[in-house]
C-alpha cells in the first residue's frame, strides 16, 4: 500500500514540474524584417547632374538586424542624419539599409545618379527597392526642354515659369529610367559629296574631239554630253 501511494504522488509532483517548466517556456523569436511603404523620388535635372530626394517610409518588426536593399547601380547616395538603429552599407554599387530594432521610420536620402549621354538625349538609370507605393517627379529648367520618364507610368507633364516637371508611377517597376533633352537640339551631319567625271579625248590630224561623257554626283545623279570641235587655222 506505501508502495503504491508513494508512487502516486511521485507521478503528481512530476506531472506539476512538466506543468510549470511548459508555463514558463520562452516562445520563439521572430527574424526580423523591413518593409517599404511608400518611396518617393523628386528629381533635379540639368546638363550637368540628376539629383534626387527620396523620402522612405517603412517598418521594421521582429529580434534582430534587418536588412533592405535600396539603389544599385551608377548612384551615389550623399552623408546624410539617419534615424537611431538604422545605417547606410555599400557594397560595391549595391546600398543597403539596416536596422537593429524595430519600429516605424521615415528616411530622407540624397541621390546622385550619373548621366549617361545618347545624343541628343541625356539618360540616366538605376535600380531601386520594392515597396508598396512608388512615385517619381522630376523637373528640368530651361527654354523648350523635353522630360520623359521611361518605366513605370507616366502621369502628367507640365510646364511653367520655364521649368519643365513630369509625374509619374512605378508601380511592381524597381528601375528608374528617364530622358530629357532640348526640343531646339538638332543634330548636324557633315554633306559628304563625290563627283565622277568620265570624259575621252580623240586626235586626228584635221580635228580635236572631245567628249565629256558623264557628270555624276552621289547627291543628285546627272548626265551630260557635250562635244566641241578644234579646227587648225587654214594659211
Amino acid at each position: 500500500m506505501r508502495t503504491l501511494t508513494r508512487l502516486l504522488v511521485l507521478t503528481l509532483l512530476t506531472g506539476l514540474a512538466f506543468a510549470e517548466e511548459k508555463t514558463g517556456a520562452i516562445p520563439p523569436q521572430t527574424k526580423a524584417e523591413m518593409v517599404l511603404r511608400e518611396i518617393r523620388y523628386d528629381g533635379q535635372l540639368s546638363d550637368a547632374e540628376a539629383r534626387f530626394a527620396v523620402d522612405l517610409d517603412l517598418e521594421v518588426s521582429g529580434h534582430g538586424d534587418a536588412v533592405l536593399p535600396l539603389f544599385e547601380g551608377q548612384v551615389a547616395v550623399l552623408a546624410t542624419d539617419l534615424p537611431n538603429n538604422l545605417r547606410l552599407v555599400r557594397e560595391g554599387n549595391l546600398f543597403q539599409l539596416l536596422a537593429s530594432r524595430e519600429g516605424r521610420y521615415r528616411v530622407k536620402l540624397d541621390l546622385v545618379a550619373k548621366i549617361t549621354r545618347q545624343e541628343p538625349w541625356n539618360q540616366i538609370t538605376f535600380t531601386g527597392p520594392e515597396a508598396a507605393i512608388s512615385s517619381v517627379s522630376a523637373q528640368a529648367r530651361g527654354a523648350g526642354l523635353d522630360v520623359q520618364l521611361l518605366t513605370g507610368t507616366q502621369q502628367a507633364t507640365e510646364t511653367k515659369d520655364g521649368v519643365t516637371r513630369v509625374r509619374g508611377f512605378l508601380g511592381a517597376e524597381r528601375t528608374v529610367s528617364m530622358r530629357w533633352q532640348s526640343k531646339a537640339a538638332e543634330v548636324t551631319h557633315k554633306a559628304l559629296v563625290t563627283c565622277e567625271t568620265k570624259a575621252s579625248v580623240q586626235v586626228t590630224p584635221a580635228v580635236v574631239k572631245y567628249i565629256r561623257l558623264s557628270n555624276t554626283k552621289s547627291s543628285r545623279a546627272a548626265s551630260v554630253s557635250c562635244r566641241s570641235a578644234c579646227r587648225p587655222r587654214r594659211r
